[in-house]
């Protein structure tokens, strides 16, 4: 029951970050809501809270599907990716200067949903097959991102975009943050046998 209710408050979290980003979204394209969605849609930080918050939500309310163990690996790996990227493509956050929803969905959640994990997760019950199909998150996302990009002429990050970025640096930076979730991935796995042996 306090795992349950741990994940609500994690839901809860995820949830008014990215309906303040919607907010502030929508003020800067000049009350159009449907156009705040679709930019606040370009972004992995968006895309990665949006998973967690879902999944939370569903473990908060009981719903077996989005409660396995590996569906919750998934978003928390996924979400953790979004905490130490921001901070390697130089990011930064100060609590006077930076937006309650950048706190909120690049500090908060990532490190409350790891914690989440560490203290209510099973343990013992990943898979290496199916954890390594978390993979698929950034190099599907960064492939819509380029794809998106490269229709709209707008892409979600400078760093994405051909006109400002060499082919070598976009493949280097969609490298390293793969190689984050990569490493997530294998520590999650690693703590979940860990941890499964002793409990």
């Amino acid at each position: 029951m306090i795992g349950r209710l741990a994940a609500g408050l994690l839901a809860l979290t995820g949830w008014l970050g990215l309906v303040l980003y919607l907010v502030a979204g929508v003020a800067s394209q000049n009350g159009d809501l449907l156009r705040a969605v679709w930019v606040n849609l370009g972004y992995l930080t968006d895309l990665s809270n949006l998973l967690l918050a879902v999944v939370m939500t569903g473990v908060a309310l009981g719903v077996r599907p989005l409660s396995r163990p590996h569906i919750v690996g998934w978003a928390i790996a996924a979400n953790t990716t979004v905490g130490v990227g921001f901070w390697l493509i130089g990011g930064t956050l100060t609590v006077r200067e930076s937006a309650l929803e950048d706190i909120l969905l690049h500090a908060v959640t990532p490190w409350a949903g790891l914690l989440f994990w560490l203290l209510f997760a099973p343990k013992g019950v990943l898979r290496w097959k199916r954890a390594l199909l978390w993979l698929a998150w950034p190099i599907g996302y960064f492939a819509y991102a380029l794809a998106r990009g490269a229709m709209t002429g707008d892409y979600a990050y400078p760093f994405l975009d051909p006109a400002q970025s060499s082919a070598a640096d976009i493949a280097a930076i969609v490298g390293m943050i793969t190689a984050v979730l990569a490493g997530w991935t294998v520590a999650l796995l690693l703590l979940d046998r860990v941890m499964g042996r002793r409990g």
